[in-house]
């Protein structure tokens, strides 16, 4: 079997290869994704910038430590150079958009794929929709949000992306071999990367 991983993300079945797959991921090609981290004793002005952010433009926003958020956007619309005057120097903005490569993960079994690598809970009652953690998978570091809740228990419903995960660009291959062992068992179907 480990001679036979991938060692790079490419669309396909892994693992098991009968029955529906269990698992479901594709690369998503990014338009921005920002690192935002409040300058000393600007917390509360910094807060307030991403409360002002403009609706309508498909932003996502992830709280991923004390004074630290990321934004991630499909679209470019944006750029860090916006976002850094949003904050009228509140927060300094970094562009991580080209240094991670991002997943979409989905499927009735991913939660017991992805269980097997990272040391955290991700029950739904302790999980929801819009939870991020910055965390390891398998030794790597990784973030990782919950993008939404099943929209059923039905297993042929149950495989909208529910998760996307963020690894540095150069451990991600070593993320994707780990990920399809873990998710063999349960079969892995891995879609060609989504554009903004």
């Amino acid at each position: 079997m480990a001679d036979q991983l991938p060692t790079r993300f490419a669309p396909g079945r892994y693992g098991k290869t009968d029955g529906r797959p269990g698992v479901l991921v594709r690369e998503r090609r990014i338009g921005l994704l920002a690192s935002v981290i409040a300058r000393r004793g600007a917390v509360p002005a910094a807060a307030a910038a991403i409360e002002r952010l403009p609706d309508g433009e498909a932003l996502t926003v992830l709280g991923v430590g004390p004074g630290h958020w990321w934004i991630e956007s499909a679209a470019s619309a944006r750029s860090a150079d916006d976002l850094q005057t949003m904050f009228e120097g509140s927060a300094s903005v970094f562009d991580l958009t080209d240094s991670r490569v991002v997943f979409e993960l989905g499927g009735p079994r991913v939660r017991d794929a992805l269980a097997k690598m990272l040391p955290i809970d991700l029950h739904p009652s302790v999980f929801r929709a819009g939870d991020a953690a910055v965390t390891i998978a398998s030794h790597i570091g990784v973030t990782l949000w919950r993008t939404s809740d099943p929209p059923s228990t039905d297993t042929q419903t149950a495989d909208a992306p529910q998760y996307r995960l963020a690894v540095a660009r150069s451990y991600a291959a070593s993320f994707w071999r780990g990920f399809v062992a873990s998710a063999a068992e349960y079969g892995c179907e891995a879609s060609p990367e989504v554009s903004p």
